[in-house]
């Protein structure tokens, strides 16, 4: 079941509910709560697996079937490296959201992901909060090579999976594989719904590339 249809189905349900109480000779506000609540168990299952879940299985499933809204369609195409949706669902994204800082977001992620650092560096210093910036510009440094920056703003990084996931970058890039790998399985650790996800891909590929190395 699509986005667009939960829509369609909670929107019948409300109204079907609400009549309903409304039937009884409830309250108004408590026939609201009431409809409310069943809008609620319509979306909730599926909402705390892409907030709370650790079944990457599960999440997967609910990304593909909202995969019509190219924010949760992008996290699909990054983990399967398709560039062409990549792109096609940041441009839909930058269409939709009109704020500076977030077009900064996607434009710095579209240019990480083609590794355009002149454009990346542009966007970077508009993102907000402080804490996203600081990530990216962490990420943007790895990948100039700049080892030192990177772990200057690493250490300002207030979440531990940040922290975590950019220093197994850092060993990774070093031929450190075996360290890499155990920082990587740690921000796995301390990470939910679709973070955990897009964790477990850059993850993945790092098994992928570390098989290369030592086959």
């Amino acid at each position: 079941m699509n986005l667009w249809t939960r829509y369609i189905l909670a929107l019948l349900l409300f109204v079907a509910t609400f009549l309903f109480t409304d039937y009884l000779e409830l309250s108004r506000i408590l026939s609201f709560l009431i409809a409310f609540g069943v809008i609620l168990l319509v979306f909730l299952p599926s909402f705390y697996v892409l907030l709370f879940g650790s079944d990457i299985k599960k999440i997967e499933k609910v990304l593909i079937s909202y995969r019509d809204e190219p924010v949760f369609n992008l996290y699909l195409a990054l983990a399967n490296n398709d560039n062409e949706e990549v792109e096609y669902c940041i441009e839909a994204i930058l269409n939709k959201h009109k704020a500076r800082h977030k077009q900064a977001l996607y434009k710095t992620i579209l240019a990480l992901y083609k590794k355009e650092i002149l454009s990346a560096k542009e966007e970077i210093k508009l993102i907000k909060p402080l804490i996203y910036q600081n990530y990216y510009q962490a990420f943007l440094y790895i990948e100039e090579g700049n080892t030192l920056g990177a772990i200057k703003l690493i250490d300002t990084l207030p979440k531990q999976w940040m922290r975590d996931i950019l220093l197994s970058e850092i060993k990774f890039r070093s031929g450190q594989y075996d360290e890499a790998l155990k920082l990587g399985r740690q921000a796995l650790e301390q990470v939910r719904g679709i973070t955990k996800y897009s964790a477990y891909k850059s993850y993945q590929k790092q098994l992928l590339e570390y098989g290369n190395y030592v086959s």
